[in-house]
């Protein structure tokens, strides 16, 4: 198991506990019940958001073996993503990565170039 899937479940799990300690407790009618089901429910959401933000499960399953490789995915990303015309510069890998979204979805890839 890699240290950030670990991370990644102990915030879930967490975060379900808070949720469900905050329902128990609008359920017996004290008050700060709010608080914690809120902070259970955006902990849930960031760990979904957080997992499929930045690269594919491939380029996940890719660097499992070299966690030092990080940044973009390894390869440019098939249909039904186009390429764009934007780019940056990794933080992590200090190379040239191009931009890759799905017209229909949203979804952005990256790519190194350099």
């Amino acid at each position: 198991m890699t240290t950030s899937l670990i991370v990644r479940a102990v915030v879930a799990v967490c975060s379900a506990a808070l949720l469900v300690f905050g329902l128990q407790i609008l359920a017996t009618g004290g008050d700060g019940g709010w608080f914690s089901v809120l902070m259970g429910a955006g902990g849930l959401v960031a760990v979904i958001f957080e997992r499929v933000r930045y690269r594919s499960d491939a380029a996940e399953r890719a660097t499992r073996l070299r966690p030092d490789l990080g940044g973009p995915e390894p390869g440019p990303p098939g249909q039904p993503f186009e390429r764009t015309d934007e780019e940056f510069l990794d933080p992590t890998t200090r190379r040239r990565t191009r931009v890759y979204v799905d017209p229909k979805t949203g979804e952005r890839r990256y790519h190194a170039e350099g």
